[in-house]
């Protein structure tokens, strides 16, 4: 496992180019060991949510909202989570003998000279470790989280929406809709993401809910995937393969994703109002932020087509839900006009010792 993942090239990178400041995903443990061992001024990245444990963030496996739920039940799931992870880093490190993923990481950070226990945690949410030492620049806005007073290593810097380009797929799509607008209908998006396969269950039960709206019709994105049989479609559902998120979602009234914190950024965006089915890993925390700053509503997979329709119906019929959503739309944006993203990184480069002037394009020149 070691040979597999080599650092050795990493490090021969970093040091071949002596950079003023190393950035990586922050899930990507044996790269920053590796940068982490030269020395060089490191920081990590990332779009998700990071939970600092306490009793007014709860993890991110939950859809506990502070206010909400008490301050003991979100303390319970952090002790719960914690007892988890616990016995499933014994049971892998009894299964492999002691050559388990985290006990590799640990022999990798010694093999560079220094000892992981002192640079991570395991009481945060994130697995195997969350890196405490080095700084992290979060792609999000402090406005979306909980508030909380996090770790002064955590930098936010506002969601990063990638530019799109329609496609001729798109052009199909975006006829559909606008036909239906046109027809006094309300528009609706379906997406459960490009990464897990949907439960069958959810998919039906929201099929059913739709197809009992008389004045709504349905674009769902499968993500390339062949999980839906194309007969048992309802007539008001339309399944395409792949659409640019971002020039749907400015026609829709309301979408129906699980969680992900792309599609969130994009309904923000396009300040279209959720609701929310998540499943797994931090899907449910994500919809716990958009039950607690209304922008949506939530079910659960195991929500009855009824009950999925009721919350549609509310969430099209209440517009507090988008006003909510325009004013998180303008909350992000106060970052991107602030330049924050720049200034995080002048900072972190600041910090480090430079060759020279170092390069670093205006975030409104990319």
């Amino acid at each position: 496992m070691a040979n597999e993942l080599n650092i050795a090239p990493v490090k021969q990178l970093i040091d071949c180019e002596a950079p003023d400041l190393v950035v990586i995903d922050y899930e990507m443990h044996p790269h920053i060991i590796a940068a982490v061992g030269t020395s060089k001024p490191v920081a990590l990245f990332t779009d998700h949510f990071i939970t600092q444990p306490s009793g007014d963030c709860p993890p991110l496996h939950t859809v506990l909202v502070p206010g909400h739920d008490t301050s003991f039940a979100i303390w319970r799931a952090w002790i719960r989570i914690w007892l988890k992870l616990r016995r499933k880093r014994i049971k892998a490190w009894i299964a492999t003998g002691g050559t388990d993923y985290l006990s590799l990481l640990k022999h990798m950070a010694k093999s560079q000279g220094f000892r992981l226990q002192n640079h991570t945690t395991h009481w945060w949410w994130q697995a195997p470790c969350f890196w405490r030492s080095v700084p992290l620049v979060i792609a999000q806005s402090p406005a979306l989280d909980f508030p909380a007073n996090y770790d002064g290593q955590l930098r936010h810097i506002g969601p990063m929406v990638p530019p799109t380009t329609p496609s001729q797929m798109d052009d199909e799509v975006r006829e559909f809709a606008l036909r239906a607008k046109y027809q006094g209908k309300r528009v609706v998006y379906i997406s459960f993401g490009t990464t897990f396969k949907a439960k069958p269950d959810v998919v039906w039960n929201t099929w059913s809910a739709i197809e009992a709206c008389e004045d709504v019709v349905a674009i769902q994105s499968t993500g390339g995937r062949g999980d839906f049989e194309a007969e048992d479609v309802p007539k008001n559902v339309l399944l395409v393969n792949w659409v640019e998120q971002g020039n749907l979602l400015n026609i829709c009234d309301a979408a129906i994703m699980h969680g992900g914190v792309n599609t969130l950024i994009e309904c923000i965006e396009t300040s279209t109002p959720m609701l929310s089915i998540p499943d797994r890993v931090d899907q449910p925390g994500t919809t716990a932020r958009i039950v607690y700053h209304g922008l949506g509503l939530k079910c659960s997979k195991k929500s009855t087509a009824e009950e999925i329709k009721k919350s549609l119906r509310c969430l099209l019929d209440d517009p507090s839900y988008h006003k909510r959503c325009a004013e998180m739309r303008s909350a992000c944006k106060a970052l991107e006009h602030d330049m924050t993203a720049e200034t995080v990184f002048r900072e972190l480069l600041d910090r480090s010792e430079p060759r020279a002037q170092p390069i670093l394009y205006s975030q409104r020149n990319q």
